[in-house]
């Protein structure tokens, strides 16, 4: 009966333990969810200070254009009233060189913005493969965590199962021998009786 006792105990102990190392697995996937969480705010906060300086930075090209235009602008005029024919050579090169500044600024934008695109595409799949693997490795802990948990029933079932047939095979043996003493004392009774006559 100490054997299954002592047995009973240690189950019951492995439940505590289990329990605990849930309890601390939980409480580590809750700060890996959270350390995920704040890496995505953290990079798409970087995504948008790249956004921000991009603006910026076409707002200075725009400035330094028009800079460039109203520059360009005074000399036509200072060439137009010094010497009228160079009037038609700088008119052209305005109309030449505001559209090439305009596309080039053009391209500019686009290929920052898709550098984003693809900064902020690969972030996404990147966290969405660490959500996976952080639900899978969950997924299949708690299965074995299950599993576990399934075998110390059974084990504990058993323990208790054994431990009550053998208190009731105890008791059974416990009136056998008592039947049987009585037994015995009774024909010894009847043997003395007899001797007595």
């Amino acid at each position: 009966m100490d054997k299954f006792d002592a047995l009973n105990n240690k189950i019951k102990y492995l439940f505590d333990e289990l329990q605990k190392q849930k309890s601390i697995q939980d409480k580590i996937d809750n700060e890996v969810q959270e350390n995920i969480e704040q890496t995505q705010k953290n990079c798409v906060c970087l995504l948008d200070n790249f956004s921000k300086e991009r603006e910026e930075s076409e707002r200075r090209i725009f400035q330094k254009l028009t800079s460039q235009i109203d520059i360009l602008t005074v000399e036509i005029h200072r060439e137009y009233e010094a010497k009228t024919a160079s009037q038609n050579y700088l008119q052209s090169q305005i109309e030449e060189e505001l559209p090439r500044f305009q596309e080039e600024i053009r391209q500019e934008s686009a290929h920052r913005e898709e550098i984003e695109q693809v900064i902020y595409q690969q972030f996404s799949e990147q966290i969405q493969e660490l959500k996976e693997m952080f639900e899978i490795e969950r997924k299949e802990r708690e299965i074995r965590e299950e599993e576990l948990i399934n075998i110390l029933k059974v084990i504990y079932t058993k323990i208790n199962q054994a431990i009550s047939k053998c208190a009731y095979d105890r008791e059974k043996s416990e009136e056998m021998l008592v039947k049987l003493i009585e037994k015995v004392i009774d024909k010894i009774k009847v043997e003395i009786q007899e001797q007595d006559f």
